[in-house]
């Protein structure tokens, strides 16, 4: 959990409503023309591509909501799930659509 607030991924998370149930998925674009999307904290893109321009921000399976398209990789996730209430679903890897 981090206990800094001055964590500035914080900053992206104001307003954000607390007691989200996320589940634990592998990206899947959603169009041709929408074919990554990024961590709402630290901005780490999730894409499908294998061949990133940039390997080390890249990322292939995160956490997301039914509430909307928001991604949060691992790290972001087990940083402030406790301080937001969040909660993995016991089916990961399920979204229900």
């Amino acid at each position: 959990m981090s206990e800094d607030p001055d964590d500035w991924r914080l900053a992206f998370l104001k307003g954000y409503p607390t007691g989200i149930t996320f589940y634990r998925i592998a990206y899947k674009q959603l169009s041709k023309q929408w074919d990554h999307d990024h961590c709402m904290t630290c901005w780490a893109k999730f894409t499908e591509d294998d061949r990133p321009e940039d390997p080390h921000q890249i990322i292939h399976r995160g956490y997301t909501t039914d509430e909307g398209p928001w991604w949060i990789c691992d790290t972001c996730f087990q940083d402030f799930k406790e301080m937001f209430g969040w909660r993995e679903s016991p089916k990961s890897g399920v979204r229900a659509d």
